[in-house]
């Protein structure tokens, strides 16, 4: 793993866990069809943050950009899941933990970023 990801790594893993989470919740809900719009931004988050955290631990080339797509789309997640926290709660920890992530992708495709450009300027 490439240490500029760590960060960005470990978010998205705890990310995953607390969207995967959000999802059973939505769908075993008491009003599963009002929860459906966040169940589906949910679903892309989980999938942006794999793809992401696998793009990030063999430093690809295209994980900076992965890593915003995932951002933008876990800050999507967060906002439906904000609509959600006073009737169910598993959407609080979904949006703070997709808020981090996205805090945390944003960052590491920053310094990445940086990097390349030093790196290309020697």
């Amino acid at each position: 793993m490439f240490m500029q990801w760590k960060s960005c790594i470990e978010a998205c893993e705890a990310a995953a866990s607390a969207i995967e989470r959000c999802i059973e919740d939505c769908l075993h809900a008491d009003d599963p069809e009002n929860l459906e719009e966040c169940a589906d931004r949910a679903r892309d988050a989980l999938d942006s943050v794999r793809i992401a955290s696998v793009w990030m631990s063999r430093d690809s080339e295209h994980a900076p950009t992965m890593a915003r797509i995932c951002a933008q789309i876990c800050e999507d997640c967060a906002a439906e899941c904000d609509n959600h926290v006073a009737f169910h709660p598993f959407c609080g920890s979904c949006a703070e933990a997709c808020r981090r992530a996205a805090m945390e992708c944003r960052r590491g495709a920053d310094e990445s970023y940086r990097e390349r450009i030093s790196a290309s300027a020697i």
